[in-house]
């Protein structure tokens, strides 16, 4: 893949981000690097811990690096830890509450992913706890957060609300920890596999004597393939993920490639591997190759990554880019369901323009409009 083009600053990031470079002091003399840029990059792609960790042995004794941007680095590092404690706390206490009631529980993303891919809870940031529940079990955890003190911010004000949507927001008003509750993985694909699925192929780990549960490797790889490719890949914090799964955990190419056929889901992982590959040296197994093959050239996935760089200096609303990537990446069976689903009424419309039970068929006349209203709205903000 051809880098030529992409800033000092950008290769200079993703050279702190590989595992298998050693960053010198003439590495980057010969970098001309924008520092002021440079961290923009960083922060904007969350991976300051990792990039703080790689530069900081240079950083007091170099010429090269200045001091105020270490010290920015290491305040960003500092903060984020503080912030995976807290988390990884509260994860504690809420887990505890849900095996209490008899609900089943995994866990993704948040400081058991810093724990299983990176070995430390703060060389990963996350923002909230995303949680996993079976569908049948919504109401019953939604209850366990609002008596733990959770608000909920979302709104339900349609009866098609657990079928429109894929998780509900919660924050707490003392100590302002996010949740997100999920019931489904991807908002917008029919063929899923069922909680029952995820619980029977699910990882355990231990952390401070407490056991936690989140998804097998291989249905961690669809995951978080879907989820990057979903935003765009708006964060390399999100392919990182991706290429220490690939490094230093074992999938199945049998299972991965049962999965990939079943829940035609391909094109998102085979995107998440080549990206990481050509970006983070990532070097899948073989069997993974046979699967995912290889192509010396790729014109589109040079678009997808000069779409990564750009996301950091664009000053516009990228959402709508997003939703509109994500949906050219679908299959043919999709994009009809996306569609379908698209043209659905939402709480949202309820919200902008309520009205009584008896005339919510309505919604389904002024979906179009509604959209279009909430679509001119993001564009312009």
């Amino acid at each position: 893949m051809n880098t030529r083009d992409y800033s000092n600053e950008f290769k200079f990031m993703l050279l702190c981000l590989r595992d298998d470079i050693e960053v010198d002091e003439e590495t980057i003399s010969h970098s001309e690097i924008n520092w002021g840029v440079f961290l923009d990059l960083v922060i904007h792609h969350r991976v300051y811990s990792i990039v703080f960790l790689k530069l900081k042995n240079l950083g007091s004794n170099s010429i090269l690096i200045p001091q105020e941007i270490m010290n920015k680095l290491q305040q960003l590092f500092t903060k984020n830890a503080y912030k995976m404690l807290e988390l990884t706390r509260e994860m504690g206490v809420v887990c505890k509450r849900f095996a209490e009631n008899d609900v089943p529980l995994i866990l993704l993303k948040g400081p058991v992913l810093a724990v299983t891919l990176y070995g430390d809870i703060s060389r990963r940031t996350s923002k909230d706890l995303d949680l996993f529940v079976d569908v049948e079990d919504v109401n019953k955890s939604m209850d366990i957060l609002l008596e733990s003190g959770y608000q909920m911010k979302d709104e339900k004000l349609l009866n098609n609300w657990l079928i429109k949507t894929h998780h509900l927001s919660f924050v707490h008003p003392v100590h302002h920890v996010q949740i997100e509750l999920h019931w489904r993985l991807n908002p917008n694909l029919r063929a899923a596999p069922t909680f029952k699925d995820f619980w029977n192929r699910k990882n355990e780990v231990s952390i401070s004597n407490q056991t936690y549960y989140y998804l097998g490797n291989e249905d961690l790889l669809l995951y978080l393939s879907e989820h990057g490719s979903r935003h765009g890949w708006s964060r390399l914090r999100w392919l990182m993920d991706i290429d220490r799964l690939l490094k230093n955990h074992s999938i199945s190419s049998v299972r991965l490639q049962r999965s990939l056929k079943q829940y035609k889901v391909k094109h998102f992982v085979k995107q998440a591997i080549l990206l990481s590959h050509y970006l983070l040296s990532s070097e899948p197994s073989i069997e993974i190759s046979k699967i995912i093959p290889f192509k010396k050239s790729n014109k589109q996935l040079e678009r997808v990554i000069e779409r990564i760089e750009e996301n950091c200096y664009s000053t516009g609303n990228m959402d709508i880019q997003y939703d509109w990537y994500f949906f050219l990446l679908m299959s043919s069976g999709q994009k009809l369901h996306y569609v379908r689903m698209l043209f659905t009424p939402s709480s949202k419309d309820a919200s902008m323009l309520p009205l009584s039970k008896r005339y919510h068929f309505i919604y389904f006349f002024l979906r179009p409009f509604l959209l279009i209203l909430r679509l001119l709205k993001r564009g312009s903000t």
